[in-house]
C-alpha cells in the first residue's frame, strides 16, 4: 500500500502505478487550492474538473454490477468516482480516517472485482490523507466474484 506524500523508489511496479501518481497529483491539487472543510461532493466535483484538464479518464458516480457466488445481484454498487475503467476512488471529508474507512473501499473492490482503489480523506486539517488499496484474493476474485458465462 502507498501512502502519504512519498512514493518510495520499490513501489514503482504497482499495479497502475502511473495512472495512481496522476490521480494523487489531481488530488493535492485539489487539496492545495480548498485546502478542508468541504463536503465530500465539492472535492468530488473539483477533482472531476482536475481530471478532466490532465487527461484522465473517469466518471462519477457510476453504478457498478456487484456479484455473489457468480451471479449478478440486483443491487449496484455507486462509485464515487472510477478512474480509467479500473480504479475506484472512495472519498472521505473527516476529522480523521477509521478502519471502517479502510474496510468499506476493500468491500468494494472485492464485490465489484476492481482489484485497485484509493482512499482519499479531504477532511484532515493541513494534510491530504490518501492509501492506495490493492485487492489480491485471486481465489475470491476466480471463483465467486466474477460473472457467470455458463
Amino acid at each position: 500500500m502507498m501512502s502519504g506524500d512519498k512514493i518510495q523508489p520499490e513501489e514503482t511496479d504497482h499495479l497502475f502505478f502511473d495512472e495512481v501518481r496522476k490521480i494523487v497529483g489531481c488530488a493535492f491539487r485539489v487539496y492545495n487550492s480548498l485546502g478542508s472543510g468541504f463536503l465530500e461532493a465539492i472535492y468530488r466535483d473539483s477533482l472531476m474538473i482536475e481530471f478532466r484538464d490532465t487527461d484522465i479518464p473517469a466518471e462519477m458516480e457510476k453504478h457498478l454490477d456487484v456479484y455473489y457466488k457468480g451471479e449478478k445481484l440486483p443491487s449496484t454498487y455507486k462509485t464515487d468516482i472510477i478512474c480509467y475503467g479500473q480504479i475506484i476512488l472512495e472519498l472521505k471529508a473527516v476529522s480523521k480516517l477509521t478502519d471502517a474507512d479502510s474496510a468499506q473501499l476493500l468491500h468494494y473492490l472485492k464485490a465489484t472485482g476492481i482489484k485497485t482503489g484509493i482512499l482519499f480523506n479531504f477532511g484532515k486539517k493541513g494534510k491530504l490523507e490518501w492509501k492506495r488499496f490493492v485487492y489480491s484474493d485471486e481465489k475470491y476474485l476466480k471463483n465467486e466474484n466474477i460473472r457467470n458465462t455458463s
